[in-house]
């Protein structure tokens, strides 16, 4: 009767082990979201919408705040790739300090959802070229001309490409950005790779090996 038990339940267990993983997905991803979202809001971070080439996109937000010696420009954080805005969040908590706007910025086809482009498609993965052209829409139609800009790998290789694109950046901070091929040419990247080394960053020697 126990064997009888067991075999037909076992489906019904099955089903239960198989949806295990998923409810806990689901149950630590809504705890991540609400835990982020009360550091946000702490923070005086607000979350707006803009929209670039039809769609809106949503970002994060902190206002200016104080005096800054640096004239309280803009800050903008990019993120990495297959990460998310909100991942910037303690970031943000470390520069609370910082004068001036602080925007966390999405990055085509790698936040927490890829939108479609303005044909249909779905670029899930875009390369640094198609990055950049997206993310200077999205700076403008933020109406942000002066700024400082920090990057988190894809978000650095992208800082990088958009210095080459936009007088308005003042500084550039890459966090183990790689150099893409759409950075420049080979040469450019070695000189690129110079400059960065000082930091005595593992990405930067990485990047002198695969260019020499």
């Amino acid at each position: 009767m126990a064997t009888a038990l067991i075999d037909s339940s076992f489906p019904a267990i099955s089903s239960l082990l198989e949806a295990a993983p998923s409810v806990a997905g689901t149950a630590c991803a809504s705890y991540m979201k609400a835990a982020t979202a009360l550091m946000a809001a702490r923070l005086g971070l607000v979350e707006r919408s803009v929209t670039v080439d039809g769609l809106p996109w949503t970002y994060l937000e902190r206002p200016a705040v104080g005096v800054s010696t640096a004239g309280g420009r803009t800050t903008i954080l990019l993120h990495g790739m297959s990460m998310s805005l909100h991942e910037f969040i303690p970031c943000a908590h470390a520069l609370r300090s910082l004068p001036g706007r602080l925007l966390l910025l999405p990055y085509l086809g790698h936040d927490d959802d890829a939108r479609p482009l303005p044909d249909g498609r779905l670029k899930r993965h875009p390369d640094v070229d198609e990055g950049t052209a997206w993310m200077l829409k999205l700076i403008e139609a933020l109406g942000v001309v002066d700024y400082n800009l920090v990057g988190y790998s894809l978000g650095g290789s992208t800082a990088l490409a958009l210095a080459a694109h936009s007088h308005g950046i003042r500084r550039i901070v890459c966090l183990n950005p790689g150099f893409a091929e759409a950075v420049g040419d080979a040469e450019a990247r070695v000189r690129l790779c110079e400059v960065y080394a000082y930091t005595d960053a593992p990405s930067a020697r990485r990047c002198t090996s695969s260019v020499d």
